[in-house]
Parts: structure tokens; sequence; C-alpha cells
């Protein structure tokens, strides 16, 4: 998830506010909206929790599609 990053750090944001962003403006812009950010988060420190999410949340699901 590094080079997401990467390409939201170095392009997506400089493009979308007209320069480049410090580090603790990435914190602040990875906030919830209702926290004063854009809600961009950060893909590679959500990946593992939204993955082990998706996985909980979809087990009957393969189940029944694999039986």
């Amino acid at each position: 998830m590094e080079p997401l990053e990467h390409e939201i750090r170095q392009k997506l944001l400089p493009k979308m506010l007209g320069r480049e962003i410090s580090d603790l403006e990435r914190d602040v812009l990875s906030l919830p909206i209702r926290l004063g950010g854009l809600g961009i988060g950060k893909p590679h420190e959500e990946c593992h929790s939204e993955y082990t999410a998706s996985k909980l949340l979809t087990t009957e699901l393969t189940k029944a599609i694999l039986d």
C-alpha cells in the first residue's frame, strides 16, 4: 500500500491544494470530515484492519457461495 500512499501524498493532494503538504498536514487531511479532515485515509495504515473487517463481514456469504 506504500505506492498508493506515495501517489496520494505526492500527486493527488498537491493537485487538490495547489502546493506540497507537510507530514502534519497529511495527518490532518486523513481525518474524517467531521473532525476537520478530508477523509482521505492512509491506505498503508488502514489496510490490515479493513481487510480483517471485510473478511469477518463476508464469512457467511463466502460459506454460502462455496457450499
